[in-house]
């Protein structure tokens, strides 16, 4: 599976979603998008979703990596098989 940091997945998720992440609160959102990343290491099925807030998490991991936004989640786990 295509993968990124948790520095990268937050640094994405802090540009689509600025008002949800203070400035100094983004150590603790790292953690919590690395938690995220080892679940989807994981359990790539459970953890890849396009609602939620695992679907605003998937749109970042889609950002960082610079791929398109996906059209559904077989979608998204297609474009993220492999590497």
């Amino acid at each position: 599976m295509k993968t990124v940091t948790p520095a990268q997945l937050n640094a994405a998720y802090m540009e689509l979603y600025p008002s949800e992440i203070p400035a100094c609160q983004s150590g603790e959102s790292e953690r919590i998008l690395a938690n995220w990343l080892e679940r989807y290491h994981q359990d790539p099925v459970d953890a890849v979703s396009l609602s939620n807030w695992y679907g605003k998490v998937t749109l970042a991991l889609f950002k960082a990596l610079n791929l398109p936004k996906p059209k559904s989640k077989r979608h998204a786990l297609f474009m993220l098989a492999g590497d």
